[in-house]
């Protein structure tokens, strides 16, 4: 083959390798976006879980002490 054959399916080579790295980078893209939205709607959900035990946390610390007061059961 000569270069002058070479030359134009290397630049077709090259630019179906373009088009096939600009499709993986937005769908990477996408990917990332996806995973910052999940990161993001965990974290929401860390927070509101953290807030419900501490909430759980005190009834149970005041729960205990009533029952304390009370004293033993017979």
């Amino acid at each position: 083959m000569s270069n002058s054959q070479q030359h134009p399916e290397r630049l077709m080579e090259l630019d179906s390798r373009l088009v096939a790295s600009e499709q993986e980078y937005e769908q990477l893209r996408t990917a990332f976006e996806d995973a910052e939205q999940s990161i993001g709607n965990l974290t929401a959900e860390n927070a509101h879980l953290q807030n419900h035990s501490t909430r759980l946390s005190s009834e149970n610390a005041r729960l205990r002490h009533l029952l304390a007061l009370n004293g033993p059961i017979s």
